[in-house]
């Protein structure tokens, strides 16, 4: 007897092995809970929600469609690129060291750059808003967790002395120092036990 055979079945099968409810598969993807019900019922056979479904529970678009080749081999396409989706983290939750998988609740489009583990923070300070490149609070930045060899001139976001921030790393006269945007706030002597959390490879400021 063959399974998965629809849509659905192979829509509710990736949910529930991502560990997944209906909920949470919703709100990663901008969907209704009731288009994700009606899909794995097969009360609905519309393809134009898959490739967020794919990006979102991180499986192979072409399985989800038509159950063809594995799973887990996510296609490298335009697709799949730009439907990828991370999480939004907080300074909070970052100072606190939680797992992002667990407190995750809200979720961006990653860009083409991101890496497999990258994730958004959602600035609330004025201290990277300056003239030039400058980060508003609303502004959600793009962090790789996997890029930590950072050089004089990069924005990173780095843990000093138990507080997570977001600052330009400068290296001069042998010292490293946290740079704002804003001169209304104080330039950090980042101490040799300085935690790099990540660095900045992008940012987007929603309409």
């Amino acid at each position: 007897m063959q399974i998965n055979q629809s849509i659905g079945d192979r829509l509710k099968l990736a949910r529930k092995l991502r560990g997944r409810t209906q909920v949470e598969l919703a709100k990663g993807t901008g969907l209704k809970q009731g288009t994700i019900a009606h899909l794995e019922l097969g009360r609905s056979t519309s393809s134009k929600h898959l490739p967020q479904l794919a990006g979102f529970l991180d499986v192979s678009y072409e399985w989800l469609l038509n159950g063809s080749g594995d799973i887990n081999q996510r296609a490298k396409s335009l697709v799949d690129t730009e439907t990828r989706l991370i999480p939004v983290r907080s300074f909070a939750d970052l100072t606190g060291g939680k797992q992002m998988s667990a407190i995750a609740t809200d979720w961006l489009h990653a860009p083409r750059n991101a890496g497999k583990n990258s994730f958004a923070v959602l600035i609330d300070s004025e201290s990277m808003s300056g003239p030039g490149r400058s980060y508003p609070p609303g502004t959600y930045i793009i962090v790789d967790p996997d890029k930590k060899d950072v050089v004089s001139g990069q924005r990173i976001v780095a843990k000093v002395n138990g507080d997570v921030t977001f600052r330009e790393i400068r290296i001069e006269m042998g010292q490293r120092l946290l740079v704002p945007m804003n001169p209304q706030y104080p330039t950090i002597v980042a101490p040799t036990d300085i935690q790099i959390i990540g660095t900045v490879i992008g940012s987007y400021l929603p309409e």
